[in-house]
């Protein structure tokens, strides 16, 4: 059976390596010095592998692999702790967007900047589609909110609102105009 590392064990194995000792990890991590030397060698043991060189204290080609997954692991741990109590208390976010390929060349880039500067811990889910796509998995709960030239009335479900406003104009040389 393959070993199953535990979300301690990965603690205190890093926090031996950042301490450069048993005794100052026992210390940083409130516990007993001999709690931090069995939590290493029972996770020696369950690897079967050598994790670091004790005189001086030093890590093996295999500690190292070991602290590269840890950091990798207790980082991960960190932000998806921070994640949960920032929605908790209403302050992260995500939003499903989806916008029609016009609108994304010529304006994604800039909405999506000013979206991003003023809703900083909003995470944006963005799928470039056509328009009519985005009416149905708008109305579907696909996405929260759609870009895109829409028709100007929609079902009652939906709620348009106007973005900005485009002139176009229509360009024509002198010699193909009827006097």
């Amino acid at each position: 059976m393959p070993a199953h590392l535990e979300t301690h064990e990965i603690r205190v194995f890093r926090t031996v390596y950042e301490e450069s000792g048993f005794n100052k990890a026992a210390e940083k991590l409130f516990v007993t010095q001999s709690a931090v030397s069995q939590t290493i060698a029972n996770l020696e043991h369950k690897l079967d592998t050598v994790l670091f060189h004790r005189k001086p204290l030093k890590l093996t080609e295999a500690g190292m692999r070991l602290l590269q997954y840890a950091d990798t692991v207790l980082s991960e741990e960190e932000t998806v702790l921070a994640d949960l109590n920032n929605i908790k208390n209403g302050v992260l976010s995500n939003l499903h967007l989806a916008m029609n390929s016009t609108v994304n060349e010529l304006f994604g880039a800039k909405l999506i900047k000013q979206f991003c500067n003023e809703h900083p811990l909003t995470r944006l889910k963005i799928s470039v589609i056509p328009s009519r796509q985005i009416i149905t998995a708008i109305g579907s709960e696909l996405w929260e909110l759609g870009l895109g030239p829409f028709q100007q009335i929609m079902p009652d479900r939906f709620r348009i609102l106007p973005l900005f406003r485009e002139t176009r104009h229509l360009v024509i040389s002198n010699d193909r105009v009827d006097p």
